[in-house]
């Protein structure tokens, strides 16, 4: 295997904890006593995936007889919660799922309060709920007791990186990897080397990541799309490309393989295509990503209307997601990023300030959080409060081109000079 060496940071989300949908599905549920008063949500037809749905079924079928003799058999509920966290990073529908699944975490650490596997899955879901100190402390808690599970490790290197943690997020991917290199091993590791510029060394390690995993696999496929977005990055669209295609053929109308193809068309000017790509993703599971895009094609088009009608969806729909200030909202999820960037699509850039700053007074050391707050000060001409946040965004040498351009921006409005920051090499990875 090629050497790699240092510095880099996770992707996000990657397999232990999914990108949030913003618009998830809710089920009204009355008197929820256990994990088995949810129902398995039906697939839409576009990713049923016969196979894959056939076993899903049947588990959860076997599951639940299991607990219709035992309800307290944690065997069981234990594999009901990995069913339903596994299958709302598919579809997409967070909330309920994540409903479901902390129904049983309770049950178990009810009857068992140090059940390792029961905790692991609390932390992951505290993830994917954006309250990652609580991820944290919770992770930090377990590894008391089990100090050598990759798995756990991997919780912690999300929620350091998060929360802007990239040395402790370095260490702890480091760790991880010694102890299991393995496809989510190497996708933290990717990541951790794209937003420290080395992007090179991250699509050597997200390679190693895909063919690490089994094709077809949702979390393979994932990794797939995220070596495709590297190569976006790099400017090396043909191999994009057929990243993209192949996730397809592996993974049929894959979301965010379908996204990545469209944004590849929307720079090549094929409207229709980057469109019709956006609409087919959005039809799956609606999320911010594929609606920008259609937006930015509306822009393109000269649609203004229909680009400013989509944006004011988006920030109707994250109003029923966002987090009321510091304090989550009733199903636990903290979205006052994403509202910022909601608000500062439809040009209310005060709202946005004040949820950007939310967020930055959650985690300040987030380089993601940062830009944010950097982007919305000079949208309203602050371009001398933008410096801070710019400057710690950038510090990690991060090359993405939105980062970049912000910056130049702010820096030609202010007539200071980008301060000079130096990057570590990263883990070693043999």
């Amino acid at each position: 295997m090629p050497k790699l060496y240092n510095k880099t940071r996770i992707y996000r989300g990657a397999l232990f904890v999914s990108m949030i949908c913003f618009f998830s599905c809710k089920e009204q549920q009355t008197e929820i006593k256990s994990i088995t008063d949810y129902k398995l949500l039906e697939r839409k037809s576009s990713i049923t995936y016969t196979t894959e749905w056939a076993a899903v079924k049947k588990n959860d079928a076997v599951y639940k007889r299991r607990l219709s003799n035992d309800p307290d058999e944690i065997k069981s509920i234990l594999g009901l919660i990995s069913l339903y966290i596994n299958e709302a990073r598919i579809t997409g529908n967070y909330d309920y799922y994540n409903a479901a699944a902390m129904t049983g975490i309770d049950q178990v650490l009810g009857m068992k309060p140090d059940q390792f596997e029961a905790l692991t899955f609390k932390a992951t879901i505290l993830l994917s709920q954006h309250q990652f100190s609580s991820a944290l402390l919770v992770a930090e808690e377990i590894k008391n007791k089990y100090p050598y599970n990759a798995y756990l490790y991997g919780i912690i290197t999300d929620a350091e990186l998060e929360l802007g943690n990239y040395e402790a997020a370095v260490e702890s991917a480091e760790k991880m990897i010694s102890l299991r290199p393995d496809i989510r091993s190497y996708s933290r590791v990717a990541y951790l080397r794209e937003i420290h510029g080395d992007l090179t060394g991250a699509i050597e390690a997200m390679k190693l990541a895909v063919d690490a995993g089994g094709p077809g696999d949702e979390n393979t496929e994932w990794s797939r799309t995220q070596l495709g977005k590297l190569y976006e990055e790099t400017g090396d669209t043909s191999n994009a490309i057929i990243t993209y295609r192949i996730a397809l053929q592996n993974r049929n109308m894959f979301p965010p393989a379908l996204n990545g193809l469209a944004r590849l068309a929307l720079k090549e000017k094929n409207f229709v295509r980057a469109l019709s790509l956006f609409k087919q993703s959005d039809s799956i599971v609606s999320d911010h990503s594929s609606m920008e895009g259609i937006a930015a094609v509306y822009e393109a088009t000269d649609q203004t209307q229909s680009a400013e009608y989509i944006r004011q969806s988006i920030f109707d729909r994250m109003k029923v997601y966002a987090g009321n200030g510091a304090v989550p909202k009733p199903s636990g999820q903290n979205e006052d990023l994403e509202m910022a960037h909601a608000c500062a699509g439809i040009g209310d850039y005060s709202n946005a300030l004040k949820y950007a700053l939310v967020e930055y007074n959650r985690r300040p050391g987030n380089i993601e959080v940062n830009e944010t707050v950097a982007m919305v000060y000079a949208k309203l001409g602050e371009f001398e409060k933008a410096v801070p946040y710019i400057e710690n965004a950038m510090r990690t040498n991060s090359k993405k081109g939105e980062l970049i351009s912000l910056a130049e921006q702010i820096y030609s409005q202010t007539g200071k000079i980008k301060s000079q920051t130096t990057s570590k090499p990263v883990a070693n990875i043999q």
